[in-house]
C-alpha cells in the first residue's frame, strides 16, 4: 500500500515540474515570435541595430525586429498561441507590431518584398488579429487565413473568412503621405491585385478593376500548394 502511494506521488510531482517548465516556455514566448527555419538560410535585425545577424531555428523576434529570406529560403515565424507567418523565399518582414499573450495572437508587419502566408490558430478560443502592410496596400483581418505579395505586383489572396483591404497611393501635395483610393472587403477566393499601371491609373483618378477570383497560375505554383498542405497537417504554430 505504501509503494502505492509513493508512485502516486512521484506521479503528481511529475505532473507539476512537467506543467511549470510548460508554463514557463509559453510565459517566455509572449509578445515574442519563434523562428523555424525550414529551407535555407535567413538574417534578421534586433531594433536599433544596422546589422544583420544570421537567423536559426529557434530564434526570437520582437517587435520592432526584422527578418528576411536567401533566395531558395522559407522560414515560418510561430506566435504564442499557434497563429503563424510563413515567409516565401527572397522576402523581407518588419515586425512593426507584436502582442501574443492569453488567448490573443496580434501582429503587423511591413512587407518590404516577397511573399508571406498568415494563418490563425487552429485553437477556436484565440482571437487572432493580422495586419500587413505594402507601399500601396494596408491589409487587415481577424481570424482567417491569406497571402499578401510585394513584388512585380502587390497582392492580397484570402483562403479562408474575409480581410479589409484599403488601397493608397502617394498623395501630390506630399511625398511623405499617402491618400486613401478605396478600402473593400475580400473574401474567401478573392484578390486585390495592383501593378504599376494600376497604381498610375489609380493617382490620376481613373477606375480599377481591382477585385477578382485567386488566379489558376496562383494556386498551381509550389507556394500555394506547400502551404495549403501545411495548413491542412496543422503546421506553422508552436
Amino acid at each position: 500500500f505504501l509503494s502505492i502511494i509513493i508512485i502516486g506521488l512521484i506521479g503528481v510531482l511529475a505532473f507539476q515540474i512537467v506543467s511549470y517548465f510548460q508554463s514557463k516556455n509559453k510565459k517566455e514566448l509572449e509578445n515574442k515570435a519563434a523562428v523555424q527555419v525550414i529551407v535555407g538560410k535567413a538574417e534578421m535585425k534586433i531594433w536599433g541595430v544596422d546589422q544583420w545577424m544570421t537567423a536559426l531555428s529557434g530564434s526570437i523576434l520582437n517587435e520592432g525586429d526584422a527578418i528576411r529570406t536567401a533566395p531558395g529560403s522559407r522560414v515560418v515565424l510561430s506566435l504564442l498561441n499557434g497563429s503563424a507567418v510563413r515567409l516565401s523565399s527572397e522576402t523581407e518582414v518588419e515586425l512593426t507590431g507584436l502582442r501574443s499573450k492569453d488567448t490573443q495572437d496580434e501582429i503587423s508587419l511591413n512587407l518590404n518584398k516577397g511573399d508571406v502566408w498568415l494563418r490563425k490558430s487552429s485553437d477556436s478560443g484565440v482571437r487572432a488579429v493580422f495586419k500587413v502592410t505594402t507601399p500601396n496596400l494596408e491589409v487587415n483581418s481577424l481570424g482567417t487565413i491569406f497571402e499578401v505579395e510585394n513584388a512585380i505586383h502587390q497582392a492580397v489572396r484570402v483562403m479562408d473568412g474575409k480581410i479589409q483591404a484599403v488601397v493608397k497611393v502617394v498623395d501630390d501635395s506630399d511625398a511623405n503621405k499617402t491618400r486613401v483610393i478605396e478600402t473593400m472587403d475580400v473574401a474567401l477566393g478573392q484578390e486585390v491585385s495592383l501593378g504599376q499601371d494600376d497604381i498610375l491609373n489609380l493617382k490620376n483618378g481613373k477606375s480599377v478593376d481591382l477585385l477578382a477570383m485567386v488566379s489558376d497560375d496562383f494556386r498551381d505554383g509550389d507556394w500555394y500548394k506547400w502551404n495549403k498542405s501545411e495548413d491542412l497537417a496543422g503546421n506553422g504554430g508552436i
